[in-house]
C-alpha cells in the first residue's frame, strides 16, 4: 500500500501526539483533575459537594485551497507558453469553540450499588438503557447518563445532581421547592 510523504506525516505527528498524551504530567506536577474528572469545589461551594469538570474540545476544519501563483502565458496565437503555476494554502477555522463545563455532582460514596440499581431502572423507563439493572456503573449506563443529561446543557458522563434531582433520585431541598 502507498501513502503520500504528506499522509505519513501526519500519521507520524498523531502518533507522537497520541504518545504525548499518554505519557502523563512531569514527575512532581500535580493533577488538579483526577482522571474521572472531578474536580475541588470552587470558592463558595456548599461545604461536602462534589463537583466535576467537563471540557468539550473545539472543533477545527481544515480547508486547503490552491492557488495560482504564476498564471500561464500564451503566445498571440493562443498556443500556451508555459503552464500554470499553483501553491496550496491551508486555513483552519474553529467550526465550535472550546468549552468547558463546571458542575455539582453526586459524591462517589452515594453511588452504592443500590443507588445505581435505581438509576438504571430510571434510565431503562426512559428508553435510554436496555438489559438489567446490575448495579455497576458500566459503559452502557455511562452513556445513557450523557444522553439524559445532554437536556441539561451538560455532555458528561458523571451524573450531575441537577440530573439526580430531575430524574428523582436526590431530594431537592426546601428552599429550591416552589
Amino acid at each position: 500500500m502507498f501513502f503520500p510523504r504528506p499522509v505519513i506525516a501526519l500519521l507520524a505527528l498523531s502518533l507522537m501526539a497520541q504518545a504525548a498524551c499518554m505519557d502523563g504530567l512531569p514527575s512532581g506536577a500535580e493533577n488538579p483533575v483526577a482522571v474521572d474528572g472531578r474536580v475541588s469545589p470552587p470558592p463558595g461551594a456548599p461545604e461536602g459537594s462534589c463537583w466535576a469538570r467537563h471540557v468539550t474540545p473545539a472543533v477545527i476544519e481544515t480547508r486547503i485551497h490552491q492557488a495560482v501563483a504564476r498564471p500561464a502565458e500564451y503566445a498571440s496565437d493562443g498556443t500556451l507558453l508555459r503552464p500554470p503555476l499553483y501553491h496550496s494554502e491551508t486555513r483552519q477555522e474553529i467550526v465550535t469553540p472550546r468549552r468547558e463545563t463546571l458542575f455539582e455532582t453526586v459524591c462517589p460514596e452515594r453511588l452504592t450499588p443500590e443507588f445505581i440499581t435505581s438509576l438504571q431502572r430510571a434510565l431503562a423507563v426512559r428508553g435510554l438503557l436496555g438489559g438489567h439493572a446490575s448495579g455497576v456503573l458500566d459503559a452502557p449506563t455511562r452513556r445513557a447518563i450523557r444522553t439524559y443529561q445532554a437536556g441539561d446543557g451538560i455532555a458528561s458522563d458523571i451524573l450531575s445532581l441537577q440530573s439526580a434531582r430531575r430524574i428523582g433520585l436526590v431530594a431537592i431541598p426546601r428552599a429550591e421547592q416552589g
